[in-house]
């Protein structure tokens, strides 16, 4: 019984939602945050923004570049 509550207070039986982004705001607005707790099912919390997604780009090249070479060697992506 503890494991099955354990379980659903994890949220394990819940399913998992599909999202359809048709209109977001930009990183820079400040509603921002506040649209990504919502998309999230995060816990409402108080923080400021850090400079989290600084360089996106070039994190982007660099996954895309990582999955290109995992593809190489016959390994698939988990995304």
């Amino acid at each position: 019984m503890f494991v099955f509550l354990f379980l659903y207070l994890r949220g394990a039986f819940r399913p998992e939602p599909e999202y359809n982004i048709t209109a977001s705001p930009s990183i820079e607005d400040p509603p921002f945050p506040l649209s990504g707790v919502s998309l999230t099912n995060a816990l409402l919390t108080y923080g400021r923004m850090t400079g989290f997604w600084r360089n996106v780009d070039d994190i982007y090249v660099a996954r895309n570049a990582a999955i290109r070479s995992a593809a190489q060697y016959g390994l698939k992506p988990i995304l």
